[in-house]
């Protein structure tokens, strides 16, 4: 299997043998790149503190990375990029960047810090030219760079969000691969680094999408660094943001509510599906309802016979109003139970329940035949039991048993009269008047 691309060093680059193509071709070599990359950032002042180069497989397409000493934020450094082929599938590009110390993300800002030129005629006049101005303006193109990872990390962005952006990255604008999709994934459920912000801010999901470019082939990895920042700076209209807004709100618009950019009228399969979800969830949330509050009254009437009837609310009737248009709609459907008003019948036989278990428990009671127990010989056993008799006849004196015979005597009012006749069956009887 053929290495795709490779770490190197500045030796095996220069070492490259050049191309021989037609006239027309201007060739600019790998080796004088380097050396007027390096000769420009001493006379400006940068010092290099680390070099890095990638190449493919037969060093045709490379490219470098300086990382420089650039004290200026305390979370991004200031890095100088470039790359080049000798194989007409790429032209020499170079910016002006930053890389996250944490990780050594690279950023790249989408038209600012950055050049690109064909290999034609004074392509390597022009080549140096260019090195020179983007060294020259570093400052300017580096601190967009700051500006725009403030802002980010005050933008909280859902995980929905960040899967719809990530979508956009792979297929619309094919900047990233199925591999590179694959680790973003990764990093969104468990992140390899702290980028000092909050997990699911937009800074977090940017860096976990650099994180994956570092496998970007050398032809391809500027050019996706761009395009990302492009992105997420059109995506959230970075450039109208200011560090020293106080309070930053990103008001996101949920996509349902606009039909997903069709007209009102015209069917969504995306707007559909979303819908779908919403009446499933509602559909669960009933059943669980409905099975946690499925209960019963018990209740007896005088005569002995039980009832039981189970407590009706408003649960059965939600989905009889129709489909689920928003959320608030959806709270209002799952309100409070309706509220259960007992009868009067109902509290007197729960007042007739309450008496005929006061005199259980009261013929419940036990002797106190401690003081009895023990070893008792033939002629003794008479008289021990007459002790026993004498605390049962104590007992059942002490017990007073007597029938509940509810009455009411007053009238409560002119228009309610009650009657309890004790003559009568034991049921309940009575006249309203209203």
């Amino acid at each position: 299997m053929p290495i795709r691309t490779q770490t190197c060093t500045k030796e095996y680059l220069t070492s490259i043998p050049l191309p021989n193509h037609a006239d027309s071709y201007t060739v600019i070599s790998h080796e004088f790149i380097i050396n007027h990359t390096m000769e420009q950032l001493a006379l400006h002042g940068f010092q290099v503190e680390k070099e890095a180069y990638k190449a493919n497989g037969d060093g045709s397409i490379a490219q470098g990375v300086y990382y420089l000493n650039y004290a200026k934020d305390p979370e991004v450094g200031m890095m100088f990029a470039w790359s080049n082929s000798y194989n007409k599938q790429m032209r020499f590009k170079c910016a002006i960047g930053g890389y996250v110390f944490i990780c050594m993300n690279g950023v790249v800002t989408g038209d600012m810090g950055s050049w690109g030129r064909k290999h034609r005629g004074t392509a390597d006049v022009e080549t140096v030219k260019t090195i020179i101005d983007q060294i020259s303006n570093a400052d300017v193109y580096f601190d967009r760079i700051v500006n725009d990872k403030d802002i980010m990390k005050r933008i909280t962005i859902s995980e929905r969000k960040q899967a719809e952006m990530l979508g956009v990255l792979f297929a619309e604008y094919e900047i990233l691969t199925t591999e590179q999709m694959s680790v973003v994934k990764q990093q969104m459920d468990k992140p390899s680094y702290d980028y000092n912000c909050e997990v699911n801010s937009l800074w977090a999901f940017y860096n976990h999408v650099t994180y994956a470019m570092k496998k970007a082939h050398p032809r391809d990895w500027m050019d996706d660094q761009r395009k990302l920042h492009w992105y997420i700076t059109m995506e959230f209209d970075l450039a109208n943001f200011t560090v020293d807004t106080e309070d930053i709100e990103l008001d996101v618009v949920d996509p349902l509510a606009l039909n997903y950019g069709e007209p009102e009228n015209q069917l969504n399969i995306l707007t559909e599906i979303e819908k779908a979800e919403v009446e499933a969830e509602l559909v669960q949330a009933i059943e669980e309802r409905e099975e946690a509050e499925r209960d019963v009254l018990f209740y007896e009437d005088p005569a002995g016979n039980t009832f039981e009837v189970p407590v009706i609310d408003n649960i059965t009737s939600y989905m009889e109003s129709g489909p689920i248009e928003s959320d608030e709609e959806f709270k209002v459907r799952l309100g409070e139970p309706e509220l259960i008003i007992p009868t009067f019948d109902e509290i007197v036989f729960e007042g007739l329940r309450a008496a005929d278990e006061d005199k259980v428990e009261k013929k419940e009671k036990t002797i106190d035949a401690s003081d009895l127990i023990g070893t008792y010989t033939l002629d003794e056993i008479p008289t021990v039991l007459e002790k026993i008799q004498d605390k049962i006849d104590t007992l059942e004196a002490s017990i007073e048993v007597e029938e509940v015979k509810p009455t009411v005597n007053q009238a409560i009012d002119d228009d309610f009269n009650f009657d309890f006749d004790d003559n009568k069956e034991d049921t309940l009887g009575g006249e309203f008047f209203l």
